[in-house]
């Protein structure tokens, strides 16, 4: 911990809390509670889901003081509330329209060039919605728990010279890769 609270500009032996609001975009109650909780210093930050419904909303409602990331998306869960990839990308579409419900059906299907160029035009559209993007954070652990997909999050981070979030109750033996100490290894540990 030492290390990043003095990357962060903290002494040494500070203790930081990092609150963090995901899925902000994903409906309209969500954009009100993110930002109400980032402006009422309730949240430090909040990720914007870029392919959901409500994303041009939230990104109409930002302000260059509101510490936005993007959470990269590769999937949507919900059975009813469907969104889909910004990019041509018949990989990562499932059956019942949209991104795959579930990891499994995302994992067996996903072409690593399609998740590259969605990854990355997902970055790209938050900046062009005027978002001064802050970090990166995957949406459901997709891109973290297997090597090839972690590979593109890791690209991406350093290619937008964008720190990421680490999903904190996985550990490197549940994926079956050192994921932390290969984004500590490139520097861009969030």
């Amino acid at each position: 911990m030492s290390e990043l609270a003095e990357r962060l500009g903290y002494p040494s032996d500070a203790k930081l809390v990092i609150v963090s609001c995901d899925d902000l975009g994903s409906c309209h109650a969500a954009n009100v509670g993110v930002y109400r909780a980032i402006r009422d210093g309730a949240a430090t930050c909040a990720s914007i889901m870029v392919p959901a419904p409500w994303a041009r909303h939230a990104a109409a409602d930002y302000d260059d003081a509101d510490d936005i990331g993007v959470h990269l998306t590769l999937n949507a869960e919900h059975e009813l509330y469907r969104w889909g990839p910004v990019t041509h990308a018949p990989s990562l579409l499932s059956g019942e329209t949209g991104f795959p419900r579930n990891l499994d059906d995302l994992w067996e299907h996903a072409d690593a060039d399609e998740v590259y160029r969605e990854l990355k035009a997902q970055i790209a559209r938050a900046q062009a919605w005027g978002i001064d993007v802050t970090h990166l954070a995957p949406h459901l652990t997709a891109i973290t728990l297997r090597p090839e997909f972690f590979g593109i999050y890791l690209d991406l981070a350093v290619e937008f010279a964008l720190p990421i979030r680490l999903p904190s109750t996985v550990s490197a033996d549940k994926a079956g890769f050192p994921f932390r100490k290969l984004a500590a290894d490139e520097g861009v540990v969030f």
